[in-house]
């Protein structure tokens, strides 16, 4: 089995159960090879951690990415990506999030993640919208990042309703009303009545 067989299958479990409920044992055990083994491959449950994390992370910026090759229109961009988001993290249990906020290394994950798609993707769209007249002239476009972020996090960490509701409500409650409300009047109403 490959490293990121491995990562793959181990980041499985942290998803469902958290990362303090599942111990190295347990992924061995789930991956029917012996812990000694495991631990050729992962100098600790953090190093084990980190490799699923960075993996996620390259997986969901290869898929803006080509969200954003293929949208012609920046605001559709925006809307797919931050999609992405919210059905990302809605896989991940409540204990997950939990336990993330309480490290400090996944919390630092965190703000690596939150940094790169602000500056590589969303306030590039942003200014690309601003540019084609989409989006209101005096939108501050990272205090827009800011309020976005905060919204998903807030509603996905703290109410764990990423499991309990449905993920279009979320997307359509803490995504599409917030970029509604900053596009072009015009504009706007090609994203429907608000909700």
């Amino acid at each position: 089995m490959t490293k990121d067989e491995i990562a793959n299958r181990a980041l499985h479990q942290f998803k469902q159960h958290g990362i303090k409920s599942v111990s190295m044992s347990d992924i061995a055990q789930g991956l029917g090879m012996s812990k000694k083994t495991l631990y050729t491959h992962f100098a600790d449950k953090e190093d084990l951690l980190m490799t699923c994390l960075d993996k996620a992370f390259v997986e969901f910026f290869e898929r803006a990415n080509t969200i954003r090759e293929n949208n012609i229109n920046p605001i559709d961009a925006i809307l797919a990506i931050y999609r992405l988001v919210v059905n990302d993290l809605c896989d991940y249990c409540s204990a997950f999030m939990y336990d993330a906020r309480r490290l400090y290394y996944t919390s630092q994950h965190n703000s690596v993640f939150r940094k790169q798609l602000d500056e590589a993707y969303i306030l590039p769209l942003l200014q690309s919208a601003r540019e084609q007249q989409l989006i209101h002239s005096e939108v501050n476009d990272s205090m827009f990042c800011t309020v976005v972020y905060y919204m998903v996090e807030g509603f996905l960490f703290d109410s764990n309703l990423g499991k309990q509701s449905d993920k279009d409500l979320i997307y359509r409650h803490v995504i599409l009303l917030p970029v509604r409300g900053i596009l072009a009047k015009q504009y706007a109403a090609q994203y429907g009545e608000p909700v």
